[in-house]
């Protein structure tokens, strides 16, 4: 019985112990929870926030007393949704509406940003989230969540986006370009200047498009400084690089950018700017080419160019000056002048020298000096760190200066040539014209006969004035198929009258010579040039001849002096003069060199031809040996196959037109209405204007131009290849047909422009400008 009611002791006693600790136990677990439920207040209460539930079963909402704070409410323990839903503004009450209903039928969570109404009817910003919760069944059981006041939050974004935007409309008033990047380099913000400048859009350019409207040649020095400044995080940043223009041009620019730092010195975000340097760098650029030119020119000039101190001794020499001494820089540099040059002490020169130094005032002078080649003029510039002297030879000035009036004489000859004849061929334009017209409207033989005499006399004056314009090299070249022999037979005559006959002449010419392609007047000038040399090379008179010859240099045979590969007609010019020494042959066709006696002689007729042959693709060369001869070899490209000129029949009927409408622009009075009559008489339809200006006019009235027959030069701002190409912008389809009787205007076209244009001379007559006008229409129908 003892040992029973000790068991039951026991038990009783070991129950009451387990029982106290599990108490204890929960008494804890109680505590913990109270102080993790009071952190869990005082956290949302600091963090401004606290949670909501609606209870699917009952459609009743319940929320913490945080969230009734937050609205400034009263104690509400249960509300329905819909109560709920009118504390939150108007314009956002269909949102939550419709996250709740979309939550609790889709299971779909939702996180807002909606404002809430306070007392006093203000607005305030708040974030919702909301979350289902469902039973073990799966069934939803009610949706809960959290709202937290975010209201000095949203101030402070509201606050970073105004300072965002003036720092955007502040960047965006700056004259330059203004970006920043974030800290790995990345672009985030470009101002609207570089949009504007470069036509390329905002979001490209944040996408790494700024590296494409870098110029090529600059961007990958570009990207590999802004990788190291990046990586490196330096300090500062800046580089020169060109940004292509929305024109298309480019544009120098200067960027430098600096990078933002937090406390513990990392690189947040780059602030930079892109100014225009353009102006500046090429003032740069053209002060750097103008120092390289500067020392270039001193050490290339022919004059001795001479660096002193205020003592007079050497600090700078070009190359001339060692040439002249013969002597080296390093053997003068330091030395005095008077000890270099002994021969100045006591004379003129060391006076002129002394006194332009003591007054600071440049001085220019001639001296003849011992141990320099003749007469020397003496520049002076005294400058506050020395004095600085270029001497120049001035020996052969004398001649220069002759040689220059020549020119100057001969220019001015070339001019008044030109001018008066191109007013001289609209003129023989009017005679030549109606004197054809006379002869077939005229019954009377007599009278027909006169006309006949005008007519030819038009031609004649036409010829003289072709001359003239090729003496004066007003003449455009305008090569063409030509017989060179052909060519030379009709010269013959012109050259035996012009040489004298103490000349004789022989020509020896190739029976199956090839096709020459040249312009026909400039060949016969050559020619004429070559000629006349001949004869002041053999002044007691001598045999004189001019041969032809086919020539194919291969390449291979290739060399100076032979022309470069190709096939040529050559025409060789011999005389049995005088002959020119070996040391002068290579000096022959530089503009003004001549072995003529002073005054007998220009020196421009090689030089002429020199040109004249380059400029037709071909080559010159030259032998002669002294007390024998002089053999002048032009190279004539040969003109291609199948390109044989065809003889005109002037007796052949001119087709005429069918109507066609041309617009004829001439401000010579008499010869428009000439153009104009001979036209209409051809059958078209002929509309008239005096200047460029005009035509346009009628142009832009006029849908049915097919043919613009314009002169080349005429007064009123626009010359007849502006109006052509202003006309072609307008009429893409119309033919243009050029006129003039003064062809330097040519010059200003490439060759393969001057063959594909449509273009008569003037004088022309009534054939030859319905030929022309018929050329055009009948490339147009093909």
């Amino acid at each position: 019985m003892i040992l029973i009611s000790g068991f039951f002791s026991y038990v009783t006693l070991k129950y009451l112990l387990l029982t106290k600790a599990q108490k204890q136990a929960l008494a804890d677990s109680q505590h913990f929870l109270e102080e993790k439920l009071r952190l869990l207040e005082i956290a949302g209460e600091i963090a401004s926030f606290g949670g909501w539930t609606l209870s699917v079963a009952d459609n009743r909402m319940s929320w913490t007393d945080e969230i009734l704070n937050i609205h400034g409410l009263s104690m509400v323990d249960r509300a329905t949704p819909e109560e709920a839903l009118k504390l939150y503004v108007p314009e956002h009450r269909p949102i939550l509406r419709q996250a709740i209903r979309n939550c609790i039928e889709k299971g779909e969570p939702f996180d807002l940003q909606l404002q809430i109404i306070v007392k006093g009817g203000l607005s305030r910003w708040v974030r919702v989230i909301g979350r289902p919760e469902y039973s073990e069944d799966g069934e939803l059981v009610s949706v809960y969540g959290t709202l937290e006041d975010i209201h000095r939050l949203k101030s402070m974004q509201n606050k970073i986006e105004q300072s965002k935007q003036q720092f955007s409309q502040l960047a965006n008033a700056m004259p330059m370009i203004v970006w920043s990047a974030d800290s790995e380099g990345r672009a985030n913000f470009f101002s609207d200047q570089l949009v504007e400048l470069t036509g390329v859009p905002l979001e490209q350019l944040l996408r790494d498009g700024w590296l494409n409207v870098i110029h090529p040649k600059d961007r990958d020095r570009i990207r590999r400084d802004w990788t190291y400044a990046v990586e490196s995080g330096a300090d500062n940043y800046s580089s020169e690089f060109r940004i292509k223009l929305k024109s298309g041009g480019y544009h120098w620019h200067l960027g430098r950018a600096i990078p933002i730092r937090d406390e513990f010195n990392n690189v947040q975000r780059w602030y930079g700017t892109a100014m225009d340097i353009h102006h500046q760098k090429l003032v740069q650029n053209e002060f750097r080419e103008l120092v390289e030119r500067f020392e270039t020119t001193l050490e290339n000039i022919s004059d001795a160019f001479i660096s002193l101190s205020h003592d007079w001794r050497f600090t700078y020499i070009n190359s001339k000056v060692e040439q002249l001494l013969s002597t080296r820089k390093q053997d003068i540099l330091g030395k005095s002048l008077w000890e270099v040059f002994p021969t100045l002490t006591k004379t003129e020169v060391e006076a002129r020298l002394l006194q332009a130094a003591k007054k600071e005032e440049p001085v220019s002078f001639d001296a003849f000096l011992d141990g320099f080649p003749g007469w020397v003029n003496f520049c002076v510039y005294p400058g506050q760190d020395g004095t600085t002297l270029i001497l120049r030879d001035i020996s052969k000035q004398k001649e220069l200066e002759q040689q220059l009036q020549h020119s100057q004489r001969l220019e001015a000859v070339g001019q008044l040539t030109g001018g008066v004849a191109h007013d001289f061929n609209n003129l023989l334009t009017v005679i030549q014209g109606n004197a054809e017209l006379l002869k077939e409207v005229l019954t009377e033989e007599s009278l027909i006969s006169l006309a006949s005499i005008i007519e030819t006399a038009a031609q004649r004056g036409a010829t003289l004035t072709r001359q003239l314009l090729a003496f004066a090299r007003r003449q455009a070249l305008l090569p063409s198929v030509t017989d060179v022999n052909e060519l030379l037979s009709m010269q013959q005559d012109l050259l035996e009258r012009t040489l004298g006959e103490h000349i004789e002449i022989t020509l020896v010419l190739n029976d199956n010579l090839w096709l020459a392609m040249v312009d026909k007047s400039q060949l016969e000038n050559a020619v004429l040039n070559l000629c006349i040399n001949a004869r002041d090379a053999m002044p007691g008179g001598g045999r004189l001849q001019i041969k032809t010859q086919n020539i194919e240099v291969k390449v291979a045979e290739s060399s100076d002096p032979l022309p470069p590969p190709g096939e040529f007609v050559q025409i060789s010019v011999t005389d049995t003069g005088c002959g020119i020494a070996p040391e002068h042959l290579k000096q022959v066709f530089e503009p003004f060199f001549t072995t003529k006696e002073l005054g007998k002689g220009t020196g421009l007729g090689l030089s002429m031809v020199f040109g004249f042959v380059k400029q037709s693709n071909g080559h010159v060369d030259i032998t002669s040996t002294p007390g024998k001869g002089t053999t002048v070899t032009m190279y004539i490209p040969r003109a291609e196959q199948g390109r044989e000129p065809q003889a005109v029949d002037d007796q052949v009927q001119v087709e005429r037109g069918q109507g066609e409408v041309i617009l004829v622009v001439e401000d010579d009075e008499a010869v428009r209405n000439y153009t104009c009559k001979v036209l209409e008489n051809a059958n078209y339809e002929v509309i008239s204007a005096r200047d460029g200006l005009e035509a346009l006019e009628k142009l832009q009235v006029t849908k049915t131009v097919q043919l613009l027959f314009t002169d080349i030069v005429m007064p009123g701002g626009i010359n007849g290849e502006e109006l052509a190409e202003k006309a072609k912008s307008l009429w893409p389809e119309l033919q243009i047909l050029f006129t003039s009787g003064y062809a330097e205007s040519l010059l200003s076209m490439t060759e393969d422009q001057a063959k594909n244009l449509h273009y008569i001379s003037k004088p022309y007559d009534r054939k030859q400008l319905l030929r022309s006008v018929r050329a055009c229409f009948s490339k147009d129908e093909n």
